[in-house]
């Protein structure tokens, strides 16, 4: 697969993150139309999923943080915090965090903050961008449907509507079933042949999408006015790079079992 610098693409190139994990299978099959993990329960067709523009790679990392964050204080609990709890405290749990979410609370809620980006950061360190050279009409429809807003806008009223308008954040048009522009996708079991991706990296040759979102961050954040996650994010990255500059190891597995000792402490006050 060939590698281009993000610097040599156009202004609204289409952009697909992945584990690095699946780049070898990428490189020999293409990227396949499927439902993935994430995905599942919420679409119901398989597909391949992009964002557009360097915006839109701004837009779909602070939805991810909000997914990330909804997943690790909700009903998921993907660190595992609350394991021991018996099911009368996770309903009081579960009570107190949807309304700490939905009411954007936890947008000023440092602790939770610390253990989110703790795991973005890991996260992104361990995935790849790829660039899709497609076109509209042929692969993708510019006003395609949204399989999961269609789903959300039959009940305004519930519960999961409330919780997936704040996951996607000020970026999405609710009022709409039309796909947004951080989450297009291509028409239906529409797959994309492996000469048509190529693998971008940043001009210092560095491949992980935690560095080119630093690179597009810093280029593109004067185009945003709203309070974003992303910008806490940045400034911790920040922090753990300017350790590894004065020669202090950021020991992050301690950092994590000092927060989630935090956190379950002030929840079970």
């Amino acid at each position: 697969m060939k590698k281009i610098t993000i610097d040599d693409l156009p202004e609204n190139s289409f952009f697909h993150f992945t584990h690095i994990s699946n780049l070898d299978d990428i490189k020999k099959n293409g990227l396949k139309s499927t439902i993935g993990a994430n995905a599942a329960g919420i679409e119901n067709t398989p597909k391949v999923f992009f964002s557009v523009g360097e915006k839109g790679i701004i837009e779909i990392m602070e939805v991810w943080l909000r997914i990330l964050i909804n997943k690790i204080y909700g009903s998921n609990d993907i660190l595992n915090l609350y394991k021991s709890e018996n099911e009368e405290e996770k309903q009081n749990r579960m009570s107190s965090w949807i309304e700490e979410f939905i009411s954007h609370k936890y947008l000023d809620d440092s602790l939770k903050k610390e253990l989110l980006f703790e795991y973005f950061y890991k996260y992104l360190k361990e995935r790849v961008y790829l660039v899709l050279d497609i076109e509209e009409g042929k692969d993708y429809l510019l006003d395609d449907l949204d399989e999961y807003k269609v789903s959300l806008n039959e009940e305004k009223n519930s519960l999961d509507y409330l919780l997936a308008k704040e996951q996607y954040g000020p970026f999405s048009n609710f009022d709409s079933n039309q796909v947004d522009k951080w989450n297009m996708h291509t028409k239906i079991n529409t797959s994309i042949d492996n000469n048509r991706i190529k693998q971008v990296i940043t001009n210092d040759g560095e491949e992980d999408v935690l560095s080119i979102l630093k690179l597009v961050y810093n280029r593109n954040r004067k185009y945003f006015h709203s309070q974003l996650l992303l910008d806490d994010f940045i400034e911790y990255t920040k922090k753990i790079e300017m350790n590894k500059e004065e020669g202090r190891e950021y020991d992050q597995n301690n950092i994590s079992r000092i927060y989630k000792r935090k956190v379950l402490k002030r929840s079970t006050c």
